[in-house]
């Protein structure tokens, strides 16, 4: 293959991988509450610890075939997400949708916690911080955005509980993997350090 089907390649595992968390999330969350009593504060840690854990082995089955030592990313990921949105919604001052504080803290901490791991191999790993911060403070909006159409008085999902969080949850990855992946390119371009592959 030539270099750009080699990325567009790269491009589609992330985007798929960075999705798979998201959409079992929100599964989990919205579908949870379809079907029992439980209230949103159990069921948000859960899906929180749902998406970054499973956000976190995606892209790590993508990096570990590009990258050596990169098993710190699943934790690193798993924790960053976790923390990172109750850490936004203090910040932002509680859960409002118009507000990019919360999106912005949330791609700040995961790109961080992200970060020191491909920092030790990956030249010029800092663009991935603004990578990760343009990613959710773009994705996340967008995602309330359109979460706040479907549940206003023209169309009512609350009934379709299930596949609204499975939308939601796609739509959220994609646009995240999609948009974190292309800067994933452009360093993967750069000079290493390491490489796990000659």
């Amino acid at each position: 293959m030539n270099k750009l089907s080699d990325n567009a390649y790269l491009l589609i595992r992330w985007t798929f991988a960075t999705a798979f968390g998201p959409f079992v999330g929100f599964v989990f969350l919205f579908g949870f509450l379809d079907f029992s009593n439980v209230s949103w504060t159990t069921t948000v840690p859960i899906s929180l610890a749902i998406i970054g854990t499973l956000m976190g082995v995606g892209q790590w089955a993508i990096l570990r075939t590009l990258l050596k030592n990169i098993w710190p990313w699943i934790p690193l990921t798993t924790v960053g997400f976790f923390l990172s949105i109750p850490l936004g919604l203090f910040i932002a001052g509680g859960f409002l949708r118009g507000d990019i504080k919360m999106p912005i803290t949330v791609g700040i901490v995961l790109g961080l916690a992200q970060w020191r791991v491909l920092s030790r191999q990956v030249k010029s790993s800092i663009w991935w911080i603004p990578a990760s911060i343009l990613s959710w403070g773009i994705g996340l909006p967008i995602t309330l955005a359109v979460e706040e159409y479907f549940t206003s008085d023209y169309l009512i999902w609350e009934k379709n509980m299930l596949v609204y969080g499975a939308g939601l949850g796609l739509l959220l990855g994609i646009l995240v993997g999609v948009i974190s992946g292309m800067f994933l390119i452009f360093l993967m371009r750069r000079p290493r350090a390491i490489k796990k592959f000659g």
